[in-house]
């Protein structure tokens, strides 16, 4: 009688009373000698050899890589969503900064069209009263033709 562990998902052989068992994946069994070398040449995993025991990968072992491999997405996720946060954060500082340079950029055409509205009236003034001393020429002159 030897103990071998199961490297394969599953492999039939015969037991220590001569009766044919199945063994899964991961399990010590008990296999007769008189089967003993058969077994050792099915239960080879791909890739490795009957002298060179693979690590079998129980069911423990397979949740303990997806918990680890979980906590590892999660702080990739913790870490993105903090990145997003921050960009976020930026682009509302740089959208207030914006929104004032252009809240600063009206008022400052605003307050150069009142300007040009103050030039504009201050040439009209001027315009009418250079216009003003033309007119009284215009009328002392055919006053004078009349006469």
């Amino acid at each position: 009688m030897a103990s071998r562990i199961v490297k394969l998902g599953y492999v039939v052989f015969t037991d220590v009373d001569g009766r044919p068992i199945t063994g899964y994946q991961g399990e010590t069994v008990d296999v007769h000698d008189d089967d003993l070398e058969r077994f050792d040449s099915v239960n080879v995993l791909p890739g490795g050899d009957s002298a060179d025991a693979a690590k079998i990968l129980t069911q423990v072992d397979i949740d303990e890589a997806v918990a680890a491999a979980l906590d590892e997405k999660d702080e990739e996720l913790a870490e993105a969503r903090k990145a997003l946060d921050d960009d976020i954060a930026a682009f509302e500082a740089a959208k207030a900064q914006a929104k004032d340079a252009v809240a600063a950029e009206v008022a400052q055409l605003e307050a150069a069209k009142e300007e040009l509205a103050r030039e504009r009236g201050a040439f009209d003034a001027e315009k009418a009263a250079a216009a003003e001393p033309e007119k009284k020429t215009t009328a002392r002159t055919a006053a004078a033709k009349q006469s």
